[in-house]
């Protein structure tokens, strides 16, 4: 018996020397690992890149997973070739597997870049679930300018208030729009919800050039969004605090914002219609000094009745912002007759199209469809759509419910959407002429980005209950999807 236990006690004692030797090499090579990490980062930070890239390959090797993040960041900064940015993208998903919210976070900003606008939604989403501040900016963002969403200036503002302190420079001009407008902003007990010193202080922490764009934004904003009240004198005060920052291009988007302002006034104050239509020239021919004024040259070649100057325009067009104003101009109702309108507003929705921005197509399938042309309808909310436009698969499948398009035709609107890969995962699933569940898949993911009116089809059509799977995207799906590569793929078919 004594034997036995002198065994047993040797046997213990043997043991635990083992798990403590084993415990204290498993702690000193973890803090080796950490030692060169935090080397590796006073590299990077010195100066020396070549020196830090070296050894985050190395403790890549090991299976750390924060200098995945690390290298991925500076192969992406580097550039050197589209070999690393493919690496860089499957580091970043093996960090974000390991729950790295930084690396959620710069996904998403890929995809936005790629104007992959769902994905980077549900990356940045994730990236908050995991505690990353600075998402909550570029998540406000996505709902501000609705890319992959629908706009919610309500969201935007909660998501901006919630990483306070954590913004970006498009973040703090989105901001302070929103408090100048008072967009988006629980109305408190006393007084309005804007708040223009707050605005100002925003706008004057970000670059003059951004500054520029702000007060052109918010000039634009009250003379065509109605929920910032169509305030025209709000609107020629932005763009007289645009002439006063002296630029050529703060001048010329401030002249040219004064002439549409002046025309909307003559439309809503027929008395002085005639005072207001000669005002919008004086101003436009003022835009037409400075460079980048083509927009402006459009403008006062539609008001001269002048063809030459609006096709020199049309060839010449630049800047995108201005050639989208100027067509929701020429769609304001009970303007312009129908035809003016339909030539005027496509030619500058097709500068805007031409640039690869989703707003020209999306309002060029709407032109289209309400003047009968429903093949061009459909291959522009077709190209809105491969933007990540919410609205543009809203559209499509409205417009292949409609009863007045053939059979035939449907079935070959189905046939591009396929080959175009935005309905291509439901090819083996698809029964020929089977029209409702094309239309319920587009609806779905309408839906899916949160566009309330897609919501609203699919409750009538009963059919709400059966996407729920779709509309709801969950931890793990996204997990998923990075582990597979899916988004990966599609992120490097759009860059090479």
């Amino acid at each position: 018996m004594k034997l036995q236990l002198g065994s047993m006690t040797n046997f213990n004692v043997t043991d635990r020397l083992r798990t403590y030797t084993f415990w204290s090499a498993t702690t000193r090579e973890e803090n080796s690992v950490e030692a060169r990490y935090q080397t590796a980062l006073r590299l990077k930070t010195d100066g020396n890149p070549a020196a830090a890239l070296k050894l985050f390959d190395e403790l890549v090797g090991l299976g750390h997973t924060r200098s995945c993040h690390q290298k991925a960041e500076m192969l992406l900064q580097a550039q050197a070739s589209p070999a690393d940015t493919e690496e860089a993208i499957l580091l970043l998903g093996l960090a974000a597997i390991h729950d790295i919210p930084e690396a959620y976070l710069r996904l998403g900003e890929i995809c936005l870049e790629q104007k992959q606008f769902n994905a980077a939604r549900l990356y940045f989403e994730e990236a908050v679930e995991l505690g990353c501040v600075t998402a909550w900016s570029a998540l406000g963002t996505l709902y501000f300018e609705g890319w992959g969403v629908e706009q919610d200036f309500s969201k935007a503002y909660s998501c901006y208030t919630t990483g306070i302190d954590h913004y970006n420079s498009s973040a703090t001009v989105n901001l302070g729009i929103l408090l100048h407008t008072g967009l988006g902003i629980p109305k408190p007990f006393f007084g309005p919800s804007k708040n223009e010193k707050q605005a100002m202080r925003c706008f004057e922490k970000v670059s003059q050039a951004e500054q520029i764009a702000a007060w052109n934004r918010l000039g634009m904003m009250y003379l065509f969004d109605s929920n910032a009240g169509k305030n025209y004198v709000a609107a020629r005060n932005c763009f007289t605090k645009l002439n006063s920052l002296t630029t050529s291009r703060s001048s010329m988007l401030g002249s040219f914002g004064l002439g549409i302002t002046s025309l909307i006034e003559s439309r809503s104050n027929r008395t002085v219609k005639s005072e207001k239509v000669n005002e919008a020239r004086a101003h436009c021919n003022k835009a037409l000094v400075f460079s980048g004024s083509e927009a402006a040259l459009y403008l006062s070649g539609y008001l001269d009745r002048d063809h030459d100057k609006k096709d020199h325009a049309v060839r010449n067009s630049k800047a995108v912002e201005e050639w989208y104003y100027l067509g929701r101009l020429f769609t304001l109702p009970d303007f312009f007759n129908e035809q003016q309108k339909a030539e005027n507003a496509k030619n500058c929705f097709r500068v805007v199209a031409s640039a690869g921005d989703g707003r020209g197509y999306l309002e060029l399938g709407k032109i289209c469809q309400q003047t009968g042309h429903v093949g061009d309808a459909f291959q522009a909310y077709k190209k809105a759509a491969m933007t990540g436009g919410a609205e543009a698969y809203y559209r499509l499948g409205l417009l292949l419910g409609l009863p007045a398009i053939g059979r035939n035709h449907k079935k070959s609107m189905i046939a591009e959407l396929n080959e175009s890969g935005l309905i291509a995962y439901l090819a083996e699933n698809y029964k020929d002429g089977d029209f409702l569940e094309i239309k319920k898949v587009l609806l779905g993911k309408s839906g899916r980005c949160g566009y309330t009116p897609a919501l609203h089809e699919l409750e009538k059509l009963t059919l709400f209950d059966d996407i729920g799977d779709w509309v709801h995207v969950n931890r793990h799906a996204v997990k998923t999807a990075t582990n597979q590569g899916a988004t990966r793929c599609s992120i490097l078919s759009q860059s090479q």
